[in-house]
């Protein structure tokens, strides 16, 4: 949801309408517990809690460069049924993330991110474990235009440093139709 910087616009609208310099945006994720569930198993599919997310977004564009910042937390529910009959709570996860691209032209930009995780503490039965989440991620991205609303994109997304939980590298190359 835009909060601060420009009204709902179709896709032509939007091709045509000069961007405010500051934009504020909020979102919201509902992550329902459906899935495979066995409280017998220590992985399953499903998780057996709900999950939230709500996060703000400030940005700010400055002629060819655009600045953006995310505020976020996921919150969690209770699961319960957790293997083998216990109890698991999660205190919530909070983040930090920097963006910075630059639009050499119409459809090829370069951006820059890092991601900043934290907190997200478990615990099983009442009993908490040293297990926060301090995790941070560097990313570079390049949008190269091929014809006319076909462009190739190239990503790299590098773990910099994991205390506890995944520390992963990702490279993507996609393809882009747009209509």
């Amino acid at each position: 949801i835009i909060l601060v910087g420009g009204p709902a616009l179709t896709p032509a609208e939007f091709a045509k309408h000069k961007l405010k310099k500051f934009r504020l945006g909020l979102g919201v994720r509902v992550r329902v517990p459906i899935g495979q569930y066995d409280p017998e198993k220590a992985l399953n599919i499903g998780l057996n809690r709900w999950a939230f997310k709500l996060a703000l977004g400030p940005a700010y564009q400055a002629k060819k460069m655009l600045f953006e910042l995310k505020f976020a937390a996921w919150f969690f529910t209770t699961n319960n049924d957790f293997y083998g009959g216990n109890t698991i709570d999660q205190r919530p996860i909070l983040s930090l993330q920097f963006h910075w691209s630059y639009v050499f032209k119409p459809g090829l930009w370069l951006a820059v991110s890092f991601d900043l995780y934290g907190m997200g503490e478990l615990s099983i039965n009442g009993e908490e474990y040293k297990n926060a989440i301090e995790n941070t991620r560097a990313g570079l991205a390049l949008a190269i235009p091929l014809v006319k609303q076909h462009a190739l994109k190239i990503a790299f997304n590098a773990g910099t440093s994991a205390r506890f939980g995944a520390n992963f590298n990702t490279l993507a190359i996609a393809y882009q139709f747009m209509w």
